[in-house]
């Protein structure tokens, strides 16, 4: 995530002084990320998106996440599988419901909550994921060189987790609402802070929590984009139920940041509006990249986390 710099509304009404046993509400924070302007891929505040988790694989840092419920974390599905070699590559609309990935296995993936830094000490942080649950619709497939996937998201079951100041779930979206067109976006994550391309993929992690602010552009406007535009053909069986394409001023973003939320400002708490999917390389000139639309997925999400307790949006002021 490189630097940009957007002039907003102040949104100091969200704030809310929040006691350490006491957490009433989703989407809350003690910082406020638009204090006067959001720089892009600058260093976040500690604890400023309490729902932020990193997910890792035999102890190493691989993935973003973002906690929805006391036992329940919200990630891109190909964050829980990789596709297998020697399998077919064509989308699924054309090979039919041959599985051409594997699925990882839960005891290999650490959940690590409340944190800040990229490398943190702390193992009261972490947490054993028990349980995956992939969209049973998930699709990974070769599109003009490159692979790219569809219902991209995927649930992880944690023991249950007591929410404090640092811990606090995200809110989910309401099934069907989808971020107007044009609106700002706020990814974090711990992912490359290196401008990347496809086959310059060199990674360099930084030392705490990033974040920067992206657009959203219209589906049209992204279907008729020149570089991304290709991969959104029916053939991909690609639609705007599916995805959003967010674009930045000289940010984006990258490697390691799968799998995090792209999260929108509401006056009732921070909503999960997108899973960072996927992208040609990242933060070049005229290169959007696909998130998960998030709010496609809500009926899904409730009824595989039916056993997680979830937090009630903060009511209208």
């Amino acid at each position: 995530m490189e630097c940009v710099r957007i002039f907003l509304l102040s949104v100091a009404a969200l704030l809310y002084t929040i006691n350490a046993d006491d957490v009433p509400y989703c989407g809350l924070t003690n910082a406020d990320p638009f204090t006067d302007r959001i720089v892009g891929g600058v260093e976040s505040v500690p604890h400023e998106f309490p729902w932020m988790v990193k997910l890792k694989k035999k102890n190493t840092f691989y993935c973003g996440a973002a906690l929805i419920a006391d036992k329940y974390v919200l990630t891109a599905g190909h964050c829980v599988c990789l596709y297998e070699d020697g399998t077919p590559k064509e989308p699924r609309i054309i090979r039919g419901n041959v599985v051409n990935y594997y699925l990882f296995q839960a005891s290999d993936i650490k959940a690590e909550l409340g944190s800040h830094a990229t490398v943190d000490k702390d193992p009261n942080l972490v947490r054993q994921v028990i349980g995956i649950t992939l969209h049973p619709d998930y699709d990974v497939f070769l599109s003009n060189g490159i692979m790219i996937q569809t219902n991209d998201l995927a649930l992880l079951k944690i023991p249950a987790v007591q929410f404090n100041t640092n811990v606090i779930p995200i809110c989910l979206p309401n099934q069907g609402d989808q971020v107007p067109d044009r609106s700002v976006v706020i990814v974090a994550g711990w992912g490359s802070t290196n401008t990347e391309t496809v086959d310059d993929k060199v990674t360099k992690l930084p030392s705490a929590l990033m974040k920067t602010a992206l657009y959203k552009i219209s589906w049209e406007a992204c279907r008729k984009n020149a570089n991304v535009g290709v991969h959104l053909e029916p053939a991909n069986n690609m639609n705007d139920q599916q995805i959003f394409c967010l674009i930045g001023n000289n940010t984006d973003a990258c490697r390691g940041d799968s799998g995090g939320p792209a999260i929108v400002y509401t006056v009732q708490g921070f909503v999960v509006a997108g899973i960072v999917s996927w992208g040609i390389g990242c933060n070049q000139i005229n290169y959007p990249a696909a998130y998960t639309q998030v709010s496609s997925y809500v009926d899904f999400i409730h009824a595989s986390s039916k056993d997680g307790v979830y937090l009630p949006r903060r009511p209208w002021m």
